[in-house]
């Protein structure tokens, strides 16, 4: 046990050192499959080398637990976040001893490939990795499969789904989903509006060309909505006509014209008090006052720089409108109120929430992704994700 723990964080040292050495090519090789701006970029360097950093110190204890690794699995994945995903899972699966097939996204190939066939990591380590090149997983593949994650859209994890019942395979979807907040202070002076603002257009906007790992809308009680929507108003205008736009939007973001236009009809439809878009080329980001919180725009992941701020007007209301979630990542709550914290948990089917601080801060001790079904870990290791449980009884 101790010998593989001592490989485990050679292993972790050598990839970070080996990441930390070629880091102009991954930023160069990131932005070519990323919407992402440099700073967002550098920040996603920064917490992998973070991850990589503390992984040794914080997982390395569930080794000396009952843990069996699941076998022959396979992991599917979408291009954004192409350095954290490329990374992050494929570790976790690999230390957890199985024998791991990715096929990563045609647009995520080359810093896939890069950092597991350039880096030496696979050699040294003897890992049982096998990098699909082809979109199809043929027959073969399949065959004996134990598990397959998957991250990306609703339609190809529909087919996914499909592949594996016929197969009798365990399927993980991370689904196209977003966090969300839930503000509720019954004691107003406890809460710093401002501050809240600032961090939630911080998380908002850190990943532009993405819907995961940011907040993508503010339930805010109906008392406070007004004092809450005027700040985030101030804040936004404020922004948007700052420097600091740049680093998260990018004057050459390459974005699909048609799925703005979609956005924006969806916006509509939800029939908001006001649509404020940036004066930039594409009028990004956009925020989106007092929408309707049972419309499909709200109930939506978007892969654009678009924030919604809504009001509820009960404890009651608000859960419904939860309930209409299809994909559920993660909820932000914000609340004096041990006993509302409480019931949102219990009334809730989310695994992850974050309590009276920003999601982003979890994110190096959580390792990576959000909660079932839409993302996975909750608050624990992947390694856990990646293996079985078992008990030894004994007569």
């Amino acid at each position: 046990m101790k010998n593989r723990q001592n490989e485990i964080s050679s292993l972790c040292k050598d990839l970070l050192n080996w990441i930390k050495k070629n880091k102009n090519a991954l930023l160069l090789l990131n932005s070519k499959c990323s919407q992402d701006t440099e700073f967002s970029m550098s920040n996603d360097f920064d917490f992998v080398c973070s991850v990589l950093e503390s992984f040794y110190k914080n997982n390395l204890h569930l080794f000396n637990q009952r843990l069996k690794p699941k076998g022959k699995v396979i992991i599917i994945l979408s291009y954004n976040e192409p350095m954290t995903m490329s990374i992050i899972p494929v570790l976790n699966a690999l230390v957890a001893g199985n024998k791991l097939t990715v096929r990563p996204s045609s647009r995520g190939r080359d810093i896939f490939n890069y950092i597991w066939r350039e880096s030496g990591i696979i050699d040294k380590y003897k890992l049982d990795l096998k990098i699909r090149e082809q979109d199809s997983l043929s027959d073969a593949e399949l065959k004996n499969t134990q598990a397959l994650y998957f991250f990306g859209g609703y339609k190809n994890a529909k087919k996914m789904s499909i592949l594996c019942s016929k197969y009798f395979i365990e399927f993980y979807p991370q689904i196209e989903a977003a966090d969300f907040k839930i503000i509720k202070y019954d004691h107003s002076e406890n809460f710093d509006i401002k501050q809240d603002v600032e961090t939630t257009l911080n998380e908002a906007f850190s990943h532009n060309g993405q819907s995961c790992q940011r907040v993508q809308g503010v339930f805010v009680a109906e008392r406070d909505y007004k004092k809450y929507s005027d700040n985030m108003l101030t804040s936004f205008n404020k922004f948007c006509h700052s420097s600091e736009i740049k680093n998260y939007i990018s004057e050459n973001l390459d974005v699909d014209k048609k799925i703005i236009k979609s956005t924006i009809l969806e916006i509509s439809k939800s029939k908001p008090m006001k649509i404020i878009k940036a004066p930039t080329k594409l009028g990004l980001p956009i925020l989106v006052l007092d929408p309707n919180p049972a419309s499909i725009f709200v109930q939506s992941a978007y892969f654009l720089p678009v924030i919604w701020i809504a009001k509820y007007s009960s404890e009651k209301e608000l859960l419904e409108y939860i309930g209409l979630r299809q994909f559920h990542l993660g909820i932000n709550i914000q609340s004096d109120n041990e006993d509302f914290i409480s019931r949102i948990i219990s009334n809730t089917n989310y695994t992850r929430y974050t309590v009276n601080t920003d999601h982003s801060r979890v994110r190096p001790e959580e390792g990576w992704g959000g909660t079932w079904p839409s993302g996975y870990t909750g608050y624990r290791s992947w390694i856990e994700l990646f293996s079985y449980p078992y008990e030894i009884i004994r007569k």
